[in-house]
């Protein structure tokens, strides 16, 4: 039976995901169903091959070479955002020195919590406010090009930490 390797693009041309499946077509509307990121494919792209060994083989290749942003097995470049927002917290409340990458996130989100000195705690809710709300000001102008802090903007529980901060200062603005 034709094995099918397919590939999702955004409208940058980055790779989101890279797939196989015998029914392509099938697996297109799960992922429609189902993932986070299927709202941001633009195109995609489509080899046949011959046995099920094949297209695996490619896959793996692809993974590894790649970077589908969205690709978790095989992926050197994935981690999990719970990991990757544990490493986003560590840089923001010590000195350590970020990566490239996180830099200019991380600057922006020490100058928030500055300006904001009731969310200076360590808990996980006052850094998931500064990163939710210094991502979406900085992300569009391209200032963070980073799959994993994607995906920690999708992540529900990081979402809700932010939300619970919110609420925690509405209640403590109210009691004041």
């Amino acid at each position: 039976m034709k094995q099918t390797l397919y590939r999702f693009y955004d409208s940058t041309n980055s790779l989101l995901y890279v797939g196989i499946s015998n029914t392509w077509y099938q697996r297109f509307h799960q992922h429609e169903r189902s993932s986070g990121w299927f709202s941001r494919v633009t195109h995609a792209t489509f080899e046949p091959y011959e046995s099920r060994e094949a297209v695996e083989a490619a896959e793996l290749i692809a993974i590894k070479t790649e970077n589908p942003q969205f690709n978790k097995a095989s992926n050197p470049a994935y981690e999990t955002p719970t990991d990757h927002f544990q490493k986003i917290k560590l840089w923001t409340q010590s000195n350590l020195e970020p990566d490239q990458l996180h830099a200019s996130l991380i600057e922006y989100m020490k100058e928030y919590r500055e300006l904001k000195p009731q969310i200076k705690g360590k808990q996980s809710k006052w850094v998931a406010m500064s990163f939710i709300d210094i991502y979406y000001e900085i992300g569009p102008q391209g200032l963070i090009e980073c799959r994993n802090c994607d995906a920690m903007a999708n992540n529900d529980n990081i979402n809700r930490w932010h939300s619970d901060a919110y609420e925690s200062l509405e209640r403590s603005y109210a009691t004041n």
